[in-house]
């Protein structure tokens, strides 16, 4: 028989990262469509727009707690964390998001959002 993975976290580890991974992409997409002009996508504007932020919001909260348990109940700090700060970065892009355009441009909220996606990928990179 060939080398099993044998650590206890993986799977978790690896759920955190699709949320994270998810949540960001629909911050991307919906921030990109909401803000694009007179199109069919300018109704996502309204309460369409809020929920989805909503829901990419608690993905992200949900990575983030993912990576705390990791980084305290395992030990793994660096993938912890990053997959900890990537949720956070997550869920202000999402705040941010729903505070709307005239508060916070909309490419810093993608800013934030990418900066989530890229935690999701450096936290594989950092086995």
């Amino acid at each position: 028989g060939g080398a099993s993975n044998r650590t206890p976290y993986q799977n978790q580890l690896m759920m955190a990262q699709g949320l994270l991974m998810l949540a960001s992409v629909i911050l991307i997409v919906v921030n990109i469509l909401a803000n694009i002009g007179s199109t069919p996508f300018a109704v996502i504007r309204k309460g369409m727009a809020a929920a989805l932020y909503g829901i990419a919001m608690g993905m992200a909260a949900a990575a983030m707690l993912v990576g705390t348990m990791v980084a305290a109940k395992y030990g793994q700090k660096t993938q912890g964390t990053i997959v900890a700060v990537g949720g956070a970065a997550t869920v202000t892009a999402g705040a941010m998001a729903l505070a709307g355009a005239q508060a916070i441009p909309s490419w810093l909220v993608t800013l934030a959002a990418v900066g989530g996606l890229a935690a999701s990928v450096g936290s594989m990179l950092g086995k």
